[in-house]
C-alpha cells in the first residue's frame, strides 16, 4: 500500500497570514486536500489504481504480441490477394475465350483491361474478328496476337507490343498506336485511316495495300534491321537529331500499293521502301528519307516535300515530281533537277519532323 498522508492543517493554520483577497482560492485548496486525504484511506480507490496499471501493462503485452506477428499478417494478406488476382485472372480468360470467334465484346473488353492494367502478357492471344472498338489497351503485350479482321476502331494501343501480330484486313481507324511496336506485323489491307502512328516502330512490317490515308507517321521507322550481319554504318547529318542517327544494314519497308493519301510521314525513315503504286496525294513528307525508295507509278499531288531525300529514288520522274509541293526543296539527283536548283548540301537535313 501506498505511504498514507498526513491530514492537512485546520484551516486557520494552513492559511497564515495571507492577504483577505487570495482566502477563497486557498480555501478551495484546502478543502482538495482534505478530499485527498480521505480518498487515500478507501481500499476502492487503491484498487482502481491498481486496475490503471495493469491496463497499461496488457495495452504493452499486446503490442508487443502485434508487432511480433505483424510480417506473419502481411504475408497472409499478401497470399489472400495472390489469390483474388488469380481468381480474377481466372474469371476473364475465361470470358476472352468464351467470346473467341465472335464479334461481340461479350465483356471481353472489360477481361482484357483487367489483365492489361496487371501486367498480364497476351502473347499469341486469338482475337481474330473480334470487336474491341474504344477498348483501352495502353502497355498491352500483344506479341504474335490474331487480330485478323478484327475492329480496333479508336482503340488505344500507345506502347503496345504487337511484333509478330496478324492484323490482316483488322479496322483500326482513329486507332492510337503511338510508339507501338509493330515489328514484322502483318498489316495487309489494314485499314488505318487517320491513324496515329507517331513514333511506332514498323520494322519489317507487311504494308501492302494497307489504308494509311490522313494517318500521322511521324517520325514512324518503317525500315528493318536484319540484325548481326556487317552494319553499315549512317552517320547523321548536320543539324539531324542524334536520337535518329541508325546504323544498320536494311530491307525495305513494303508500302506498294498503299494508301498513304494525306498521312503524316514527317521524319519518317522510308529508305529503299517499296512505294511502288502507293497513293502519296497530300501527304506530309518533309524531312522524311525516301533515298532509294521504289517511286514507280506513285502518286505524289500535292504531297509536301520540303526537304524529304530523294536521292536515288527509283521510278521517278520530273512529270510526277513537279505535281507535289516545294519539290524543289527536296534533296535529290542531278536527273531530276527538273530545271530548279537543288538544295546546297549545308541546308541538308534539317531537324527531322519540323
Amino acid at each position: 500500500m501506498a505511504e498514507e498522508k498526513t491530514p492537512p492543517a485546520p484551516w486557520k493554520v494552513w492559511r497564515g497570514d495571507v492577504a483577505r483577497w487570495r482566502r477563497p482560492f486557498l480555501f478551495f485548496e484546502w478543502l482538495c486536500e482534505w478530499a485527498v486525504y480521505r480518498l487515500q484511506r478507501w481500499a476502492f480507490i487503491e484498487l482502481l489504481g491498481l486496475l490503471g496499471q495493469l491496463t497499461i501493462l496488457v495495452s504493452a503485452l499486446s503490442f508487443l504480441r502485434f508487432a511480433w506477428n505483424y510480417d506473419a499478417i502481411r504475408e497472409s494478406q499478401r497470399r489472400a490477394e495472390e489469390s483474388q488476382r488469380k481468381a480474377k485472372h481466372y474469371q476473364a480468360w475465361q470470358v476472352i475465350n468464351a467470346a473467341s470467334g465472335k464479334a461481340a465484346s461479350g465483356g471481353r473488353q472489360d477481361a482484357l483491361r483487367d489483365l492489361v492494367e496487371d501486367g498480364v502478357s497476351l502473347v499469341n492471344i486469338d482475337l481474330d474478328g473480334a470487336n474491341l472498338t474504344d477498348a483501352n489497351l495502353t502497355r498491352a503485350n500483344l506479341d504474335g496476337a490474331h487480330l485478323a479482321g478484327a475492329n480496333l476502331t479508336r482503340t488505344t494501343l500507345t506502347n503496345a507490343g504487337l511484333r509478330n501480330a496478324n492484323l490482316e484486313k483488322a479496322t483500326l481507324t482513329y486507332a492510337d498506336l503511338t510508339n507501338a511496336l509493330l515489328t514484322r506485323a502483318n498489316l495487309e489491307e489494314a485499314d488505318l485511316t487517320y491513324a496515329d502512328l507517331k513514333g511506332a516502330m514498323l520494322r519489317g512490317a507487311i504494308l501492302r495495300n494497307t489504308n494509311l490515308r490522313g494517318a500521322n507517321l511521324q517520325d514512324a521507322t518503317l525500315t528493318y534491321e536484319n540484325g548481326p550481319a556487317a552494319p553499315a554504318a549512317r552517320s547523321e547529318p548536320p543539324g539531324g537529331d542524334a536520337a535518329a542517327q541508325v546504323t544498320r544494314t536494311q530491307e525495305a519497308a513494303y508500302l506498294a500499293g498503299a494508301n498513304l493519301s494525306g498521312a503524316n510521314l514527317k521524319g519518317a525513315d522510308l529508305e529503299e521502301a517499296s512505294l511502288a503504286g502507293a497513293n502519296l496525294e497530300e501527304a506530309l513528307l518533309s524531312n522524311a528519307n525516301l533515298e532509294k525508295a521504289d517511286l514507280t507509278d506513285a502518286t505524289l499531288t500535292s504531297a509536301e516535300l520540303t526537304h524529304t531525300k530523294l536521292t536515288r529514288a527509283r521510278g521517278l520522274d520530273c512529270t510526277s515530281l513537279k505535281t507535289a509541293k516545294n519539290w524543289a526543296n527536296a534533296f535529290r539527283d542531278e536527273e531530276l533537277a527538273c530545271g530548279a536548283p537543288i538544295p546546297p548540301k549545308s541546308t541538308r537535313w534539317t531537324a527531322r519532323g519540323s
